[in-house]
């Protein structure tokens, strides 16, 4: 592409003071990838896998844009090479020459503007997406076809309100299931190339850390505005939630810091950060720092923190 367009999903229109980095990088994403026309047989595709994984939320989300990725750089060629050889590779260790053998499947992973540029760029290493919490593992995660919502919901919007996915191609060859809190970052034997949280219904793909650039290829961009995410639309958040009163978040951060892994605490800041930025939603936020911190333990500080509060305390989060 010769340069961003006014306007364009991956393009930046604020007017803060860095407003020259973030247009010089928006002119970089948008030479890495290439503007679907509406009747481009891939748009098309893409447009229908989207709406598949949506299912009954489709109709309230809006697609702005699909971009594909053009495999324009010397580093991105090597990783479309790459894919291809170790496609072979799985298939050939499977016994299957035709090919099945090596399992390969679309995936969805929410990502945020900024993350787009590094995971084209550079590779998956290098952005701070949230599938990287280490519930089932230490890898990559990514959503299958039909579990699309479960990626848009940790996904960033953008200063325009317009939130980004990427559609990838993936090698699972075959899968073994993942328990959670495993601290597992290969697969338990020769007989495994990737995880699951459940070979029947799965809603999560694991590929370990160090298949994440040679098994993950990330073909499609897809931008779009999703108001039943704001709760513009009386979007539903999950029924199994705290049902106590929330607490300020620096003061969870605080006293969670005392009881979780370091690591984990500085997830719950970034993602307390992307809040009060407003690149998510309060109740994305909330679901986050449940996923990390864990109900159990939530309930037990809300309570402890309650009987040491007044009664006009507000229960706001700042």
């Amino acid at each position: 592409m010769d340069g961003p367009i006014p306007e364009h999903p991956l393009s930046d229109t604020g007017s803060s003071a860095d407003h020259s980095r973030d247009c010089r990088d928006s002119r970089e994403l948008n030479e890495l990838v290439t503007l679907l026309d509406e009747s481009n047989s891939d748009c098309i595709r893409v447009k229908k896998l989207f709406s598949y994984g949506l299912g009954a939320t489709s109709g309230h989300t809006q697609i702005k844009a699909v971009h594909k990725n053009s495999f324009s750089t010397c580093l991105a060629k090597a990783r479309l090479q790459s894919f291809k050889i170790f496609s072979e590779a799985i298939a050939t260790k499977s016994g299957d020459r035709a090919g099945a053998g090596a399992n390969v499947k679309y995936a969805w992973i929410g990502a945020s503007k900024d993350d787009l540029f590094r995971i084209l760029n550079f590779g998956f290493s290098h952005c701070s997406i949230p599938y990287e919490m280490k519930w089932y593992g230490h890898g990559l995660y990514l959503c299958p076809q039909n579990r699309l919502l479960d990626a848009i919901e940790s996904s960033m919007f953008d200063e325009d309100g317009i939130r980004h996915v990427l559609l990838c191609r993936v090698i699972l060859g075959k899968l073994e299931v993942v328990l959670p809190g495993s601290g597992q970052c290969h697969p338990s034997s020769d007989e495994f190339d990737s995880g699951a949280d459940s070979l029947e219904n799965p809603r999560k793909y694991i590929v370990w850390s160090t298949n994440m650039h040679s098994h993950v290829l990330p073909e499609f961009v897809v931008s779009f505005k999703a108001p039943f995410l704001n709760g513009c639309l009386g979007f539903q958040e999950p029924v199994m939630k705290p049902k106590s009163p929330w607490m300020p978040f620096p003061a969870l951060i605080s006293i969670l810091a005392k009881s979780l892994p370091p690591s984990i605490v500085v997830e719950i800041e970034k993602f307390h950060s992307a809040y009060r930025a407003k690149r998510i939603a309060r109740h994305q936020l909330v679901q986050h720092v449940r996923q990390l911190a864990g109900d159990r333990l939530l309930v037990s500080i809300i309570k402890s923190y309650r009987g040491k509060e007044m009664p006009n305390t507000t229960g706001k989060c700042h």
